[in-house]
C-alpha cells in the first residue's frame, strides 16, 4: 500500500473519535504501514466492513490487524440457532479487546449463549452495549429480564448503552449492587419495563451522561431529571392502548404496565434539546403526559414538539395548556363544524429567548393560533410545523403589534402535511409575506396525497407562483 513519501495529514477529532485524511502521492514508501498496531487496529475498527476487508487483502501488513483490532459487531438475527452459533464463533476467534460494539438482537431462551457472549475475553473494556429482543410474531411483550451481568459486566468502560423490549433487574437489586457508569454518555431504551426507583438511580449513577432517549418505556409515572452534564433528552409514551399491542396474560397487563404521566426537568444547566414526541399509535384523544415541567434549563435551545396531547407545559413561567375549539371544515357543498383541541398560552410570565427551534405537531394549524406561539419565542430560527389535518388561515399580522422572531430571526420554516390547497397556501404565504430574514421553506407531502404521474415540475411551478416565490428553494 504504497501512499506516498509526504503524505499530507489533516487531524479532526469529533468527541472520543479520530479521523486522519491522507492526500496520496506516487511512488515512495508505506508510512501508514509503520504504525504501530494499535493506531492500525483503531483506523480498520472505523472503516466500513468491506474496506476494511479489502486494506488486509491487499496488505501483508495489515492482515494479523483484522483480528486484534476492536471488536465491532453487528449482526442481524435472521435465524435463532444460526445467529447463536455465528456470534459464538466471532467471539472464540476474535482475541479482544471488544472496545467497540456489541449489537445483539436475538431471542434467547435458557441465557446459556447470553452469559456466555458476555463473558467472553473478546468483549473486554466494551465501550458500546445494544441489546434488543428481535420481535418474531405476536405473541411478545417487554417482559424479557435484562440480565444484570450485561450492565455490571462491562459498567467501567461503556460509553453507550441501548436496550429494546426487556425488563430492567429490581431497583433492590440494583441498589445491593451499587450500579455506576463513570463514562456513560448515552442512554437509550426502547420499550423498556424499569421501575421508577430504578430509572433515577441508573441516572444518579452517570456522572457523565450527556444524552438520554426513554422511547414508549413502562414502569415509571414520574421522570425527574437533576444532571449537571446532560445535553439532550428525548421522551415519548408507551403505545399500549388497546389490547391490540400487547399478547400477554390480562390480568398481568392490568395490574402492571405503568405510564409515564410527568416528565419534570429540576436542574438540568446545559440541556440544549428537550424532545417530548407524541404517540405515535395512540388515538388522538390519548392524554399520555399530564405535566411537562421545566423548572431549570437555562440553555434549552430545541424544543418540540408541542402538541394537544400534553395537557399541561410550563416552561418557568410560562404555561401553555389544551383548549377546545370549534372550526368550520368547508367542503365542496357543505360546512362542518369540528371540535378540535388546540395548544394555547395562558399564561406567559418570561418570553422562552433561548429557544431557536421549535416543532409543532398536530395542533389546529391556523395563523392565529401560530403567532401566539410565536410571540413566546422572540429569537426562534427555526419553525417546524406538521398538520395532519391541514393548515388554515384565520387571521392577519397586525403589524402595528409586530412579533419578534418574524422581525429579526425566523429563517427557516417546514411544513409537514402540505398538498398546496388554497388553505394551505394561504398560511404558507402568511411566513413569505411577514417572515423578514426568511432564507428557506420546505414542504413534505404526505404519502397518500394523490399527484399525477409526470406533472411533479408543473405542480412545484404553480406553488411556487401562488406564493410569488422565484428563487427559494422548496
Amino acid at each position: 500500500m504504497g501512499l506516498g513519501r509526504r503524505p499530507q495529514q489533516q487531524l479532526h477529532r469529533y468527541g472520543d473519535e479520530i479521523s486522519v485524511e491522507v492526500e496520496a502521492m506516487d511512488g515512495g514508501e508505506d508510512l501508514i504501514s509503520v504504525l504501530p498496531d494499535g493506531v492500525l487496529g483503531e483506523i480498520v475498527t472505523r472503516l466500513p466492513i468491506a474496506d476494511a476487508v479489502r486494506v488486509q487483502v491487499l496488505s501483508t501488513r495489515w492482515r494479523h490487524i483484522w483480528r486484534s483490532s476492536p471488536l465491532n459487531l453487528d449482526l442481524p438475527c435472521t435465524n435463532y440457532h444460526y445467529y447463536n452459533r455465528v456470534v459464538s464463533s466471532i467471539l472464540a476467534a476474535h482475541a479482544g479487546p471488544g472496545r467497540r460494539r456489541l449489537k445483539l438482537e436475538c431471542p434467547y431462551d435458557d441465557g446459556e449463549f447470553y452469559n456466555s457472549w458476555l463473558q467472553s475475553p473478546a468483549l473486554d473494556g466494551l465501550q458500546e452495549l445494544e441489546i434488543e429482543y428481535q420481535y418474531h410474531g405476536e405473541n411478545w411483550n417487554n417482559r424479557t429480564a435484562l440480565r444484570e451481568l450485561a450492565l455490571f459486566q462491562f459498567a467501567r468502560t461503556l460509553r453507550r448503552l441501548r436496550i429494546g423490549y426487556h425488563t430492567f433487574p429490581s431497583a433492590a437489586s440494583m441498589a445491593a449492587l451499587r450500579l455506576r457508569l463513570p463514562n456513560l454518555e448515552l442512554i437509550s431504551f426502547c420499550s423498556v419495563d424499569i421501575s421508577e426507583g430504578t430509572l433515577h438511580g441508573v441516572l444518579a449513577g452517570c456522572p457523565a451522561l450527556r444524552t438520554l432517549v426513554l422511547d414508549g418505556c413502562t414502569g415509571f409515572a414520574t421522570v425527574r431529571i437533576n444532571s449537571p452534564t446532560i445535553t439532550s433528552f428525548a421522551i415519548s409514551p408507551a403505545d399500549y392502548d388497546s389490547d391490540d399491542h400487547y399478547y400477554g396474560n390480562p390480568r398481568e397487563k392490568q395490574t402492571s404496565w405503568v405510564r409515564t404521566r410527568q416528565v419534570i426537568i429540576e436542574d438540568a444547566p446545559l440541556l440544549e434539546k428537550l424532545l417530548v414526541l407524541p404517540c405515535r399509535r395512540c388515538s388522538d384523544t390519548a392524554e399520555p403526559f399530564r405535566l411537562v415541567r421545566v423548572v431549570s434549563a437555562p440553555r434549552l435551545r430545541v424544543l418540540g414538539a408541542l402538541s394537544a396531547a400534553i395537557h399541561k407545559l410550563e416552561i418557568g413561567g410560562t404555561v401553555f395548556e389544551p383548549t377546545t375549539r370549534r372550526v368550520n371544515r368547508v367542503r365542496p357543498d357543505s360546512v362542518i363544524v369540528e371540535k378540535r383541541l388546540l395548544m394555547q398560552v395562558v399564561m406567559l410570565a418570561t418570553s422562552l429567548q433561548t429557544v431557536k427551534i421549535l416543532a409543532v405537531e398536530n395542533v389546529d394549524s391556523s395563523v392565529d393560533v401560530l403567532a401566539n406561539f410565536l410571540k413566546c419565542f422572540p429569537c426562534l430560527e427555526k419553525l417546524y410545523i406538521s398538520a395532519s389535518r391541514g393548515f388554515r388561515s384565520a387571521a392577519g399580522y397586525d403589524k402595528q403589534n409586530p412579533i419578534e422572531c418574524l422581525e429579526h430571526h425566523l429563517k427557516m420554516v417546514a411544513l409537514d402535511g402540505y398538498e398546496g390547497k388554497r388553505t394551505h397556501v394561504k398560511f404558507a404565504k402568511f411566513f413569505v409575506q411577514n417572515a423578514r430574514l426568511l432564507e428557506l421553506m420546505k414542504f413534505r407531502i404526505f404519502r397518500n396525497y394523490h399527484c399525477e404521474p409526470g406533472t411533479t415540475k408543473e405542480w412545484i411551478a404553480n406553488q411556487q407562483r401562488q406564493l410569488h416565490v422565484r428563487s427559494m428553494a422548496s
